[in-house]
């Protein structure tokens, strides 16, 4: 029964080992220390060869010295890698500690699984290997929920070394307690012939074998590296490449007025994001400009609305709010303001029944996401540009959906598919022709 204590002390390994509050910031903190997307990538090649190149002698290892050795030793290395990590400076520094982590990882691949079940053999409790399983992986998923909820808050408040700090406590701790484990017998022996490899050459040669004997299955595991790590490298860096090549950020400010929650937030992602655009209805854009909201849940307040009347007034505010946050700023309304602080466009169309149906604020942020994508320059004047043309297209949308239902006298369910056909079949001619784009002094 003394190897089933095992068991309990894993589980306890396994969740300290993914409270790492560091993993939330890692991209962040390399940027801050100097590291730019392509090192970083060069971090990525130095940490796979490593594990490609130490996979097998460590496996090696593993069955000579013994498991819990091995599992030791990696949680010794990820103690030493996020202290190390503290202090690192540069390139070298970053790509020592990475190969830290590597051979750390190599270390351990294979080590867990292999003690657990060889301690519930000696318990008799092998059956059970499965269900021990899926509850280190629910430990594992709870440690790297708790750590990106934490790890964000305390980023957001305090310096990101206080992450790393954190995730060297955390991982000290299931370095001691892997201390306490006990190493169970290997029952099995292995099989004997002049195939089997005894040594880390002798399994490489045999892994050679079978690749040149199976050259599919050489073509499937070299593809299946290439794909996995062109997908790792988009998730791991995408927020930092697109900011890079300059694709430009859109924030629409969903329901901002409506709390104080919403508004605090709100002011903060415009605050560290700095979009390049903002689009949302008048109620919207008075709170984050300052003014007392009065949003009704995600429409307009009507004291807000833009109207012909206060076209001129609801602009000043427009034009100021993308002045002071170095924006493009996109109100609706009965008359849509659009602004770069210097150029103030009004744009005529669009129809009342768009507010009575839902989504068509959020369509009118992806269709002015995707002008903004287009535009040929990321300048605020070509991206005011873009904002002007993606407000029309929905207005003239609006207009020509109504004309629809209003052949066949039928209601918002029509209209709402009128809209998105109207938006699927528009054309330049037809968008030329009934554009209603003003430009007035503000």
């Amino acid at each position: 029964m003394e190897f089933l204590k095992n068991i309990k002390k894993l589980y306890a390994v396994s969740f300290f080992n993914s409270l790492i509050l560091a993993y939330v910031i890692e991209r962040l903190f390399y940027q801050e220390r100097g590291m730019t997307v392509q090192l970083v990538v060069y971090l990525e090649i130095i940490y796979a060869l490593t594990i490609t190149v130490l996979e097998i002698p460590t496996g090696v290892l593993a069955d000579k010295f013994g498991r819990k050795r091995l599992i030791v030793i990696c949680s010794l290395f990820s103690v030493l890698e996020f202290s190390l990590l503290l202090f690192a400076r540069n390139f070298f520094h970053f790509a020592f500690i990475t190969f830290i982590a590597g051979v750390g990882h190599a270390f351990v691949s294979g080590s867990h699984n292999a003690l657990v079940y060889d301690s519930l053999l000696c318990a008799g409790e092998e059956r059970s290997f499965e269900k021990v399983l899926g509850r280190l992986t629910a430990l594992e998923y709870t440690g790297h929920v708790l750590a990106a909820l934490s790890g964000a808050v305390l980023a957001s408040y305090f310096c990101f070394e206080l992450n790393y700090i954190v995730s060297a406590v955390s991982t000290f701790i299931a370095f001691v307690i892997t201390l306490t484990l006990k190493e169970p017998p290997v029952t099995g022996k292995p099989p004997q012939g002049d195939e089997t490899p005894a040594s880390a050459p002798g399994h490489t040669k045999q892994a050679f074998k079978v690749f040149k004997s199976q050259p599919l299955v050489l073509l499937y595991c070299v593809t299946g590296a290439v794909l996995a790590s062109c997908a790792v490298y988009i998730y791991e860096f995408w927020q930092i490449v697109m900011e890079a090549v300059g694709v430009p950020v859109i924030f629409d400010p969903v329901g901002a007025g409506a709390t104080k929650l919403r508004d605090e937030v709100s002011k903060q992602i415009i605050d560290e994001v700095k979009p390049d655009i903002i689009r949302g209805n008048m109620s919207e854009i008075r709170a984050l400009y300052g003014f007392a909201g009065h949003t009704k849940g995600v429409e307009a307040a009507a004291s807000d609305a833009v109207t012909m009347d206060n076209a001129i007034e609801a602009a000043v505010i427009v034009k100021e709010m993308a002045d002071k946050f170095d924006c493009v700023v996109g109100a609706t309304g009965e008359v849509d303001i659009i602004s770069d602080g210097e150029t103030t466009y009004f744009v005529g169309n669009g129809h009342p029944m768009l507010c009575k149906i839902t989504g068509s604020g959020c369509v009118l942020s992806a269709l002015t996401g995707a002008y903004a994508g287009g535009a040929p320059e990321k300048t605020k004047e070509k991206l005011l540009e873009a904002v002007v043309g993606a407000f029309v297209l929905s207005g003239l949308a609006g207009e020509s959906a109504f004309a629809e239902v209003e052949k066949v006298k039928a209601g918002t369910g029509t209209f709402h598919t009128k809209y998105m056909d109207a938006l699927n079949l528009m054309n330049a001619d037809d968008f030329l022709k009934n554009a209603k784009i003003y430009v007035e002094e503000v």
